[in-house]
């Protein structure tokens, strides 16, 4: 059926067409704007007000014809939400043609400060739902490195405090190849300041990527942590087994 109105809608399409081939390069949510045709006013007021937040698919055209049909039903098909506002006949059949195909949900809305506070949810929605996944995909990527022993040698323990010793053998390189597949690293430490940390790997490695890590002492989300005094958890008797 999808398939079917699209190649209808290609063949005879108006008004509509230049939008209707946008449509599939733009990463933005799309909306039909159905509704009132009195006038083009409301329209252009949305249009201005959410045009950097969504591709509006807008209908409207003084020279109407039932050609424009096809278009509409194009339009209908390729949005993620369809909008009506104060919408007549028309809008009752395209209102129809939705419920019946179920292909793409919509709102009607008798005030325009309504519909206005509909798009706003909308964008709320998309930069929480965005954060999420931008987070997931972060966290899927993330490996937490212990500073004292798998980077810094730390031969000698805590000893007096400060950032004495060496690199650990093949860290930097290592480090280096995690993220050149496409991993985040950061740094954990209990050492204060953080200055110092970074001061050590400005003095110990030319690769700025390294010298700019993250150094934190939050145990950060990560799908492994890398410390040299971590023991991995599988059960307390395991663990009661390991100490006593």
């Amino acid at each position: 059926m999808k398939r079917r109105v699209l190649r209808i809608a290609s063949r005879v399409a108006t008004k509509l067409e230049k939008d209707l081939e946008r449509v599939t390069n733009t990463s933005l949510p799309v909306i039909f704007l159905g509704g009132r045709c009195l006038d083009n006013i409301w329209r252009e007021q949305i249009k201005k007000e959410f045009g950097n937040k969504f591709f509006f698919l807008d209908p409207f055209d003084e020279n109407w014809s039932s050609k424009n049909v096809y278009d509409e039903l194009a339009g209908l098909i390729k949005s993620d939400y369809a909008v009506f506002y104060r919408g007549g006949e028309s809008s009752e059949d395209e209102k129809n043609f939705l419920d019946n195909t179920q292909m793409t949900s919509y709102e009607e809305f008798g005030n325009l400060d309504d519909l206005r506070n509909f798009l706003k949810k909308r964008i709320e929605r998309s930069s929480r739902r965005l954060c999420r996944t931008l987070r997931c995909a972060q966290l899927e990527r993330t490996i937490a490195v212990d500073f004292d022993g798998p980077i810094h040698r730390f031969s000698k323990g805590y000893s007096d405090g400060t950032i004495y010793d060496s690199p650990t053998e093949g860290s930097f390189n290592a480090l280096s190849k995690l993220m050149d597949r496409g991993f985040r690293i950061v740094i954990f430490t209990a050492r204060k300041p953080f200055e110092e940390v970074r001061n050590w790997l400005m003095k110990k490695t030319d690769d700025s990527r390294i010298q700019q890590l993250e150094i934190t002492d939050k145990k950060v989300p990560a799908i492994a942590y890398v410390d040299d005094r971590g023991l991995r958890f599988t059960n307390w008797q395991d663990m009661l087994n390991y100490f006593v």
